[in-house]
């Protein structure tokens, strides 16, 4: 039983009106959220909560409180994975590969800059960060060598 008087809107649901009973509920909003956080493409969510594809943009469109349910849940989804990716980056390096190319586009993106290269023999283009990085293993590499005092 509700606490709240029925004449009154509900966030979730949408403005209260009289007539036929609306099928805009918390129930089948929460499992189109849930849906869509999961990655199932919004006309198998609809399906999932027995709503047409028109009615849940509708819904996003003119209801306030189901679109930020939705961006909400998203959202979580989003920070959920990420952090799954980042933990296993620890043990793999593809994990830290893919967290990379997600969360730093501009730098570790497929579409990042590159920088010529320009040999007498050949003409071919090695990215900036690869040359950085051969760079410094080379430096680690390096023979120590020890000074005598």
């Amino acid at each position: 039983m509700s606490t709240q008087p029925e004449n009154q809107s509900n966030p979730a649901v949408g403005p209260a009106r009289r007539g036929r009973k609306s099928v805009r509920t918390p129930d089948r909003a929460q499992i189109l959220a849930d849906s869509l956080a999961l990655g199932v493409p919004i006309v198998h969510a609809c399906r999932l909560a027995r709503i047409s594809p028109s009615a849940f943009f509708s819904w996003r469109e003119n209801d306030a409180g189901f679109r930020g349910l939705l961006e909400e849940s998203t959202a979580r989804a989003v920070e959920s994975r990420l952090k799954i990716i980042k933990e296993a980056a620890a043990k793999d390096y593809r994990a830290a590969v893919i967290w990379l190319q997600l969360c730093q586009k501009e730098f570790f993106g497929k579409e990042r800059a590159v920088e010529s290269v320009h040999l007498t023999q050949n003409n071919f283009t090695i990215p900036k960060e690869l040359l950085d990085q051969i760079a410094e293993i080379r430096r680690q590499n390096e023979p120590k060598t020890i000074e005598a005092s």
